[in-house]
């Protein structure tokens, strides 16, 4: 609240009849709180004679808040007393004087004090409801309040967190399900190979060549999609990747276009493949007449390489291709190895991925129903925090719930 200043003017004086006084004059010079500087009430003893005027006491509220203020004005209005803003007491003793100037001020503290609390705590009218609430249960039904508020924030905490849980789970399993793709395909791709690609492989180089040329672009496009999942540490990355490295620089070591003999079909019994056949017209080198029928029974014209009329002369034409088939076939058989191999893990790895599948979409629905029992302690909790707000604002109309 504003304070009220007041001014104290001690000096020593002489009275009319020669004596010595001691004059403390008292001063209100700014009102504060109180309407103005009127304090002290004075008595009219003659109202002709302002100097006959005698202090009487320092103001009551009731005096500040009825008394007139000036001399003039009460004495035209009839009344005996009035306000004004200053008094000044003359003592015989110094020591009597010193005492008064604490007494006044004490006096002047307890009016203005007396004033406040009338201002602020009784004037006015006030409706009440009776019988009163008591204190203690008001505080105990705000604290349950206080206890199911924060009861239903941790709830929201839970519910944000589950949401976030939620969102976690749904991206590994859509990361798994990716993964899981990758080696489905995988596994489908070499199906087709021992199926299909393998079989045309074995009939000759040629076949070879388109064959391996179609698997190196279908295998380096595997090996970058195996590579693109590195980032989570997949198990089968490491052998994916090796075997359709090793493949790729095998393929790409081997020539292009190899010299191959004119093939009309699968030769006849009892030779099954390429190789059974040149094994077949080495052992007849030295033998013109065999080597030349044997080469006619597999549908090659003799003029490829001119007739047989002495040892090693056809056959050194024949070498050269035996040498290129020899590579071929060994080419061919640890391919099939490697591909068998591979084809093996490859299952094992969809199998894992499958698995992982299955783990993360367990994970999902794990992760649903926790959301949805933290919604359900949520909306509890909301409604034990509405209930205890209730039951404070039937005793409180005008509770704040920021006010605890």
């Amino acid at each position: 609240m504003d304070k009220t200043r007041i001014e104290q003017d001690s000096i020593e004086v002489t009275l009319a009849d020669g004596k010595t006084a001691f004059r403390v004059t008292t001063t209100v010079t700014d009102p504060g709180i109180l309407p103005d500087t009127g304090l002290f009430v004075f008595t009219i003893v003659d109202p002709l004679e302002p100097k006959s005027d005698t202090f009487i006491r320092v103001a009551q509220p009731h005096d500040i808040n009825f008394m007139l203020r000036d001399r003039d004005n009460a004495v035209a209005a009839g009344d005996t007393e009035f306000l004004y803003l200053q008094v000044a007491i003359s003592y015989e003793s110094i020591e009597v004087a010193v005492q008064a100037k604490t007494a006044i001020k004490s006096r002047i503290d307890a009016a203005i004090s007396r004033w406040y609390v009338y201002q602020t705590e009784f004037v006015g009218v006030e409706n009440t409801l009776h019988p009163g609430v008591d204190p203690e249960y008001e505080q105990a039904l705000k604290a349950v309040y206080v206890t199911a508020r924060d009861a239903r924030v941790l709830a929201e905490t839970a519910v944000e967190d589950a949401d976030d849980a939620v969102a976690a789970a749904q991206v590994l399993l859509e990361h798994v399900q990716e993964i899981s793709e990758i080696r489905k395909t995988e596994t489908e791709f070499c199906a087709e190979v021992n199926t299909t690609l393998w079989p045309q492989v074995k009939l000759g180089w040629t076949a070879f060549n388109a064959g391996s040329g179609a698997l190196y672009t279908a295998s380096k496009s595997f090996w970058t999609s195996a590579k693109a999942f590195d980032d989570i540490a997949d198990p089968f990355y490491s052998t994916s990747s090796t075997f359709w490295t090793n493949l790729i620089v095998a393929y790409n070591a081997f020539p292009t276009d190899p010299p191959v003999p004119v093939y009309n079909g699968p030769p006849a019994a009892p030779t099954t493949d390429w190789l059974t056949f040149y094994n077949e017209l080495k052992g007849y080198d030295g033998v013109p007449a065999a080597f030349n029928a044997l080469l006619t029974t597999y549908g090659t014209a003799v003029s490829t390489y001119g007739p047989h009329t002495s040892a090693g002369t056809s056959l050194a034409a024949f070498q050269t291709v035996l040498d290129a088939y020899t590579s071929t076939a060994t080419l061919i058989s640890s391919m099939t190895t490697a591909m068998d191999t591979f084809y093996t893990a490859a299952t094992v790895a969809y199998s894992a991925a499958v698995a992982q599948v299955t783990q993360k979409e367990a994970g999902v629905t794990t992760a649903v129903n926790a959301k949805n029992e933290a919604e359900a302690e949520l909306a509890s909790a909301q409604e034990t925090e509405d209930a205890a707000l209730a039951a404070v604002e039937e005793i409180c109309p005008d509770f704040e719930t920021t006010s605890v």
